[in-house]
């Protein structure tokens, strides 16, 4: 072998010395790392995180991930499936509760053991005293926050009673409640109510954040009324110089695939758009619930 050979053998061989699995820069992916490599890029120390004892820190992980862009309908949803199988039960309700923002609502099977719901506790969907503990909750007031999250946890559970208890909901002063309310019809698969209840949250302005109104809205472009895209941008307009006003734009690119950076330019393209002329009229917000007027006949 020549010296040349012989210089060029050495520098391969230092490279691949350099190269090796305690060099800068080098570190192979993790299992989690190849399973999500597009989240791993978005979110620092993805695998550290995730394996850290601390529930806070893997919460972290999918606020950091939803805080400045909430929806990615491609992205997300298999990541938060695989975060219902944390050890928190807190961390599990985080992975139900951006699913469900993603208009995904677990079937019985799918569900964790337990998850804790903010206010509410601790939902054992398996359980009957869980669950009878709950309903308590929203019989006790039908009109306070409590019982619109315990009709959440409720609802995630598929409890078969839950359609008796949401009638005083939907005739709540409290948007989230009434919200909670029309969510619930729609996950236990009363399609018609909940959208009945969902129609009057996106066409009001009575909700002072716009957070319900833009809720209601993305609700139902995502069950194929897109003609309330104009209602969503209506109210991300309304959220204009608030902290969380942005997140409308993430929303509103993933239900369009288009992005434009202000309420305004969305407004100009919705203005050209043919479905505005489908546009919903503002209605009165609706009092009574739409299962008991359906069943109660003319």
């Amino acid at each position: 072998m020549g010296m040349r050979s012989i210089l060029a053998l050495a520098v391969l061989t230092a490279g691949a010395v350099l190269a090796g699995p305690g060099a800068p820069g080098a570190r192979r992916p993790t299992t989690l790392e190849r399973r999500f490599p597009e989240i791993a890029r978005l979110v620092r120390h993805f695998d550290e995180r995730l394996a850290s004892d601390s529930p806070g820190i893997r919460l972290g992980v999918i606020a950091e991930l939803t805080y400045f862009h909430p929806r990615d309908s491609r992205l997300y949803p298999p990541f938060l499936r695989y975060m219902l199988g944390d050890p928190s039960p807190k961390v599990r309700w985080e992975a139900i509760h951006r699913l469900r923002g993603h208009g995904i609502y677990l079937r019985k099977h799918e569900l964790p053991k337990s998850y804790l719901v903010p206010i509410a506790g601790l939902c054992e969907p398996q359980k009957a005293k869980s669950r009878q503990r709950l309903r308590k909750i929203i019989s006790a007031d039908p009109h306070s926050p409590n019982a619109g999250w315990a009709a959440s946890a409720l609802a995630v559970a598929k409890d078969r009673k839950l359609p008796e208890l949401l009638g005083p909901l939907t005739d709540s002063k409290n948007v989230f409640v009434r919200f909670s309310a029309a969510e619930a019809y729609l996950e236990l698969g009363h399609e018609e109510a909940g959208l009945r209840l969902m129609r009057p949250i996106a066409e009001s302005t009575d909700d002072a954040s716009g957070f319900y109104q833009m809720s209601a809205a993305e609700i139902l472009v995502r069950r194929g009324r897109r003609e309330y895209l104009g209602m969503l941008i209506c109210a991300m307009t309304r959220r204009t110089g608030m902290s969380y006003a942005g997140s409308g734009v993430g929303i509103l690119e993933d239900l369009t695939g288009k992005y434009f950076p202000t309420a305004a330019e969305w407004k100009a393209w919705w203005d050209k758009h043919p479905r505005r002329q489908r546009q919903p009229p503002l209605k009165p917000r609706q009092q009574t619930d739409p299962v008991r007027a359906s069943s109660a006949g003319p």
